[in-house]
């Protein structure tokens, strides 16, 4: 039995299919976070399927996430339909309800939040709301997993009922809706005008309609909806849900949002890779180094392993590796405060408060929401652009998100910084917002260049503020942190086994000295364009092109190159370099996702260029003219 769960953005549903399924599928606290249906099965069960659809207002859709779930319900086969209710919005809720009664398919109208709700004062009544449509209505909180068993017993029953609906619009309006019997997509949102159907009479019933009404049809039918839905008594009483005290007079005040903002990212910042993190990688790197990686050693040698092989382990694998895992409990501190500033609604305000900011280079605020996700990683924030329904403005906002720091890159920064401004408290928060720059910058100059888009309007409703749920940071920490060990126990080990073999074999094949590798000639080839920021070793030129697999192993390569980064760089030089790495062209897999959601290999190879020749023209000025100033 297929099950698809419905409802509006940001109304729990993800949290709702985490609940009956037992999976863990990312949730936020703003609209979007789904932006692809996701499959999985009720707790105990392989016969009870149900799907998580992206979020909907109505079913005039309008962005790509929002299609997908209008063409899922009108095309696919499905046998119920679970109407996921926020209770904290009902008017807007139940808006959806009376189209999706439309489709005749049984249903369940999921109260959600319902704590929520009684905190803000709001005495709900759910049988009102189950006597005017007709059909099973269940109380519930993901939060506390109230109404879970009444759920699960109910869909083991199988008792399902069809919505009724009739009331809803007056006879005149009822006779023209029901012509459209079978055209379920014109009945649902009558987008195609009428003047291209041939029955004159229901085209004279229109337009008498219309005229009596002095509105267009779509209009009179979504009032009548609203005036439907008015009659549901639904707050018997509602006990003063305004508080006192009101924090968005403070994160969206006039004169103070955007300080508060930096005052939170230079927090995150420092503290992730200066602060609460850098002294844990202290302890992390001398466990791998001279525990792992020592007694490993001493393991080989006893087995009488060839030198080559031990070097081989030792140097290439664990030493690559290891240099990368280090810098984890950086990674988690800086994985704890996005995840916490994810679920309190606060990424919401900051989408608001950047809005007026990105319009005056073609982009609306929804752009915030990719660049929040690419925070931990470029895939899943160039995936996020489908919740922007303009398509210029949304292959604008691809080219965009490599540019935010994700965790990937903040080894490299970590490395260095620990090197050279271990008691600088700007320099992490520095490279953050470089990189805002460089986003506003490069919106600007390709929308005159290549875009030239309009934006989107937006509109985005501002989530109740909520006391993040640890359980859910600790698994997104979990989540991250698991990613991380994956990419560094097979990309990464892969590739470090790579550059070993690079730097010890010719182009002969034969195993001689490392100025005579293959790794050591494509150095020295790449070294002239690095030297003009300040790199004078082919080594370090190297690592930068093995980044391209992935960023991390840029901190790997210079472990197993046996790069000395404190003779290797000065201050100047590693600021450059880390300017280069912040903004050139990302990794292969977000390359590849470009590429996918772009649909032109043409435009991923020129926006790759771009990024890649603006990380080169950047690293150079601050290198130039920091010395020219030193």
């Amino acid at each position: 039995m297929k099950i698809a769960l419905v409802g509006n953005p940001n109304s729990g549903k993800t949290s709702v299919f985490n609940c009956l399924t037992g999976t863990n599928q990312k949730i936020g606290n703003w609209p979007g976070v789904t932006i692809e249906k996701k499959d999985g099965y009720i707790k105990g069960s392989r016969f009870l399927h149900v799907i998580d659809l992206p979020g909907i207002y109505s079913m005039n859709t309008i962005s790509k996430e929002e299609h997908l779930t209008k063409k899922f319900l009108l095309n696919e086969a499905y046998d119920l339909i679970i109407n996921i209710i926020d209770l904290t919005n009902l008017e807007r809720s139940l808006y959806l309800t009376t189209q999706l009664i439309e489709l005749e398919k049984p249903m369940i109208l999921l109260l959600n939040m319902w704590d929520l709700a009684k905190k803000k004062g709001l005495k709900i009544d759910y049988r009102e709301i189950q006597s005017a449509f007709d059909c099973q209505t269940i109380l519930f909180s993901a939060q506390t997993k109230k109404g879970l068993e009444e759920v699960m017993q109910f869909l083991q029953e199988a008792n399902y009922q069809r919505p009724r609906k009739h009331n809803i619009y007056n006879k005149e309006l009822e006779i023209i809706i029901n012509a459209f019997k079978g055209d379920l997509e014109s009945r649902l949102s009558i987008l195609n005008r009428i003047e291209s159907r041939s029955e004159y009479a229901l085209n004279q019933a229109i337009k008498n309609l219309e005229r009596n009404k002095q509105d267009e049809i779509e209009s009179i039918i979504a009032q009548e909806r609203y005036v439907f839905i008015a009659k549901i008594n639904i707050n018997k009483e509602n006990v003063s849900a305004k508080t006192k005290f009101n924090l968005d007079d403070i994160l969206l005040n006039k004169y103070l949002a955007f300080p508060v903002f930096g005052l939170i990212m230079f927090l995150v910042y420092y503290l992730s890779l200066q602060g609460i993190g850098r002294g844990s990688s202290v302890f992390v790197g001398y466990f791998i180094d001279g525990i792992v990686r020592h007694n490993l050693e001493h393991f080989l040698v006893n087995i009488s392993a060839s030198q080559a092989l031990i070097r081989f382990i030792s140097d290439g694998l664990i030493g690559g590796v290891g240099a990368v895992l280090s810098f984890l409990p950086q990674l988690i501190v800086m994985f704890f405060f996005i995840s916490l500033l994810e679920s309190s609604g606060y990424m919401s305000r900051v989408a608001f408060m950047l809005d007026k900011v990105f319009w005056k280079i073609g982009l609306s605020g929804k752009t915030i929401i990719p660049l929040i996700l690419g925070t931990g990683c470029s895939v899943p924030g160039i995936m996020a652009t489908r919740i922007i329904e303009k398509e210029e403005e949304c292959q604008l906002t691809i080219s965009l998100v490599p540019f935010i720091p994700c965790s990937a890159k903040l080894p490299v920064f970590a490395l260095l910084i620990g090197a050279f401004f271990p008691d600088n408290i700007l320099i992490a928060p520095l490279l953050y917002f470089i990189a805002i720059f460089v986003i506003f910058f490069s919106g600007w100059l390709l929308q005159k260049l290549i875009f030239n888009n309009q934006r989107s309007d937006f509109c985005m409703e501002l989530p109740n503020y909520k006391v993040p749920n640890l359980n859910y940071i600790f698994y997104q920490i979990y989540e991250n942190c698991r990613n991380f060990f994956v990419r560094a126990g097979t990309v990464i080990f892969l590739a470090s086994g790579i550059i070993w073999l690079l730097q010890h074999f010719s182009f002969s094949l034969s195993y001689g000295p490392v100025d005579e590798s293959i790794l050591a000639y494509s150095g020295r080839a790449l070294l002239p364009f690095f030297r003009l920021f300040g790199v004078e070793t082919w080594e370090v030129a190297v690592s930068v092109l093995s980044g391209i697999i992935a960023k991390e192993q840029i901190v790997a390569s210079l472990e197993i190159l046996s790069v000395d980064v404190n003779t290797s760089f000065t201050a100047l030089s590693a600021l450059s370099f880390m300017v280069f790495v912040l903004v050139a062209s990302p990794c292969i897999s977000a390359l590849s996702t470009m590429r996918k959601e772009l649909k032109s290999l043409k435009k991923t190879f020129w926006i790759c260029l771009y990024q890649t020749s603006l990380a080169f023209l950047l690293a150079i000025l601050i290198f130039q003219i920091g010395s020219i100033i030193l």
